[in-house]
């Protein structure tokens, strides 16, 4: 079969987005974590809450191109794993002002099997 170039990029692209809000969203979490009871640098917290906010915020237009009518890939899985993410450990209130966002994260989890299921709660 022929491999469609374009879908291919896409799919690379959300998966990268994907990743990299869960990258950020662990940094700031290991940042208060592991240190050692020092205050983490504001600088350095800031940058990964504007890279958090730039991808949120990007996403919140882009979120319409992540519908797959062939069913959920790695790249929503990850996505809504992260954005679970930001809500377990309330790194980032991504929810307001973004319906968008809000909209697909609750299809996705009332869609995918097993979503649900399998969030983390709090002890």
């Amino acid at each position: 079969s022929t491999l469609d170039r374009s879908s291919a990029a896409s799919d690379v692209y959300k998966r990268q987005l994907s990743e990299g809000l869960i990258d950020a969203s662990l940094l700031i979490v290991y940042s208060s974590r592991y240190s050692n009871g020092e205050t983490p640098s504001q600088i350095w917290l800031d940058l990964q809450i504007g890279k958090i906010d730039s991808t949120l915020n990007f996403l919140e237009t882009d979120i319409v191109n992540w519908v797959n009518p062939a069913g959920f890939h790695a790249a929503n899985i990850g996505l809504a794993s992260a954005l679970g993410y930001l809500i377990f450990r309330e790194v980032r209130d991504w929810r307001t002002n973004r319906p968008n966002l809000q909209n697909w994260y609750d299809n996705v989890a009332s869609s995918l099997s097993g979503f649900n299921e399998t969030k983390p709660v709090s002890p």
